[in-house]
């Protein structure tokens, strides 16, 4: 807790320093409106962001995880399992998949 705190003094201290230069520029009504107008362009594109991902033709990461998980089948198809009943191996296969 003392290092956490130690850590964390400097910070502080400089908040309680800034506080009041911060307080008499965050109230002027010009520099609200600007940080309004940021904060509203930033959320528009966010949502444009994530609907545009999700229009394209293709998933792109639905397609990833396809490609992957094929991959993986085919790697896996390629073992041969130890057959305790036959004592033999035999082809270690995914069921027709």
């Amino acid at each position: 807790m003392l290092v956490f705190g130690a850590g964390t003094l400097p910070a502080m201290l400089g908040l309680t320093v800034a506080a009041p230069a911060l307080a008499t520029f965050l109230g002027d009504r010009t520099v609200r409106r600007v940080i309004g107008f940021a904060l509203l362009v930033l959320a528009l594109w966010t949502v444009f962001m994530v609907w545009g991902a999700s229009q394209g033709p293709t998933d792109h990461a639905n397609q990833l995880s396809t490609d992957l998980h094929q991959d993986i089948r085919n790697k896996i198809s390629r073992y041969r399992a130890y057959d305790l009943e036959y004592g033999r191996y035999s082809e270690l296969g995914l069921g027709g998949h």
